[in-house]
């Protein structure tokens, strides 16, 4: 049974890029906590998150040659979104 092509990988480097977004509101004084059962994040969780990860995504994935692996690493996925962005010179 022949084997599928695998490229033999002599070398591997390796880089890191963050982007990290810290959430928070603000109230008027007279608000008293978890009035709005935190709708904003609820927001952010349901319609923000992912058209951001749309866009990376898309916008990742346009470069020849680049592979992007979404991974994991136990995080939770509604918390942190990973991916491994490769780069392939046998692609080119």
């Amino acid at each position: 049974m022949e084997q599928p092509h695998r490229m033999e990988v002599a070398h591997t480097e390796e880089g890191r890029f963050e982007i990290r977004i810290n959430l928070e509101a603000q109230f008027d004084p007279g608000y008293e906590g978890d009035m709005d059962e935190y709708a904003w994040k609820q927001h952010f969780d349901d319609v923000i998150r992912r058209q951001l990860l749309t866009a990376i995504s898309n916008t990742l994935r346009r470069h020849p040659g680049w592979e992007l692996i979404p991974t994991s690493s136990g995080y939770d996925p509604r918390r942190v979104a990973e991916f491994v962005y490769r780069y392939r010179a046998d692609v080119e």
